[in-house]
């Protein structure tokens, strides 16, 4: 497989939507994943920093090809969720430890999860449903808030 092989390693993002040898996500704990009917991976936020910080990156792995590719969300650690408006790309935002599936629909679906915001230690527990259709990416990058409790 590919990554970084050394627990210091730093994540090398390279342009948003663009495959290639050299980018590697973040080490995360706790990152969520996917696996869909491609036969791609995906991995999306985890912990990543030593003050418990989330990532809010969505990252595709090509088992053919063997590059990842930086889809959607920020390189910044704990950014917050953006919520559909008019006009606003909408993404989950960082988190870890969420459920996320695959579905039948060929959608990825993330519900919740744990983030941590400033000020530290703040931690709160998500309760929303989000979806991210892969096969527009990443001509598309918009997450898909399908319900806010």
């Amino acid at each position: 497989m590919k990554g970084v092989d050394r627990p210091t390693g730093e994540a090398i993002y390279g342009e948003q939507g663009v495959p290639a040898p050299g980018n590697n996500p973040p080490r995360a704990f706790g990152a969520i994943g996917w696996n869909d009917s491609t036969d791609h991976l995906w991995l999306m936020g985890g912990i990543v920093g030593p003050a418990n910080e989330t990532s809010a990156a969505l990252w595709n792995y090509n088992t053919a090809t063997g590059n990842w590719t930086w889809i959607n969300g920020s390189s910044r650690v704990d950014e917050m969720a953006v919520y559909p408006a008019e006009g606003v790309t909408a993404h989950p935002g960082a988190r870890s430890h969420a459920p996320a599936w695959y579905g039948a629909s060929g959608r990825l679906w993330l519900f919740g999860g744990i983030v941590s915001y400033d000020p530290y230690p703040r931690i709160l527990r998500q309760n929303d449903l989000w979806y991210f259709e892969p096969e527009t990416a990443p001509a598309q990058v918009d997450w898909n808030e399908a319900v806010q409790y």
